[in-house]
């Protein structure tokens, strides 16, 4: 039980750290009341946090990594349900497939150093 937990547990501080940008991201765009606050944030910060984060999942040799295009939907539709208005439910598919990709390059990226690193 524990063994597995430490499997999973970088996967999971990931998860928490892509909560943590959602809800952060949303409260400081609310709290600065300027009126595009939001649109930034939905429109900059979310993708490339998904991006980079969907990037550093991929790494990871834990099967959990393969739920996290899932969970960043899900995460995205309550922090949509909670902050924005339901015009932008749309985005936790595209956010979803932003992470797919950025998962499968990832992918290609890690097989590519290990490609290089055999052939030394």
């Amino acid at each position: 039980m524990v063994n597995n937990m430490l499997k999973i547990r970088k996967e999971l501080w990931i998860m928490i750290i892509q909560f943590i940008v959602f809800l952060g991201a949303q409260v400081i765009a609310k709290l600065s009341g300027e009126m595009y606050g939001s649109l930034f944030v939905v429109l900059i910060i979310y993708p490339i946090s998904v991006l980079i984060l969907s990037i550093a999942i991929s790494w990871t040799k834990s099967k959990l990594k393969y739920l996290y295009p899932i969970y960043v939907a899900i995460v995205f539709l309550l922090m949509a349900y909670i902050f924005l208005n339901s015009s932008a439910y749309i985005y936790s598919v595209i956010f979803a497939g932003i992470s797919v990709f950025s998962m499968l390059i990832g992918f290609i990226g890690k097989h590519i150093l290990k490609f290089l690193h055999k052939r030394r």
